[in-house]
């Protein structure tokens, strides 16, 4: 998968963020969740989503103030609930989101 140009372009994309924070806990999410549970079309998804979503967005969702739920006439729903269920999973775990 690694090699997938879709990846690459989800694993830059994750990279490019203007929020250092969003930035590490995406290329975790990119290593631990995508990299190995995506299809082409659900990358092509991520890619589009990442191109477009607002980095305070990205952030609030990852933190835990704004849900997928308040998200979702904004930004693919699915892939929002997986990055929520993903920081949530790390934070009941007692690991560092970012």
């Amino acid at each position: 998968m690694s090699e997938n140009p879709l990846y690459k372009k989800a694993y830059f994309q994750c990279a490019r963020r203007a929020i250092l924070e969003n930035e590490v806990f995406m290329k975790k999410f990119i290593v631990e969740i995508v990299k190995d549970n995506y299809s082409d079309e659900k990358l092509e998804r991520l890619n589009e989503m990442l191109t477009k979503m607002y980095d305070n967005d990205m952030f609030d969702l990852i933190m835990g103030s704004k849900t997928a739920q308040q998200l979702k006439s904004q930004y693919d729903f699915e892939l929002c609930s997986e990055i929520e269920k993903y920081a949530i999973a790390l934070r009941e775990k007692g690991e560092a989101i970012i």
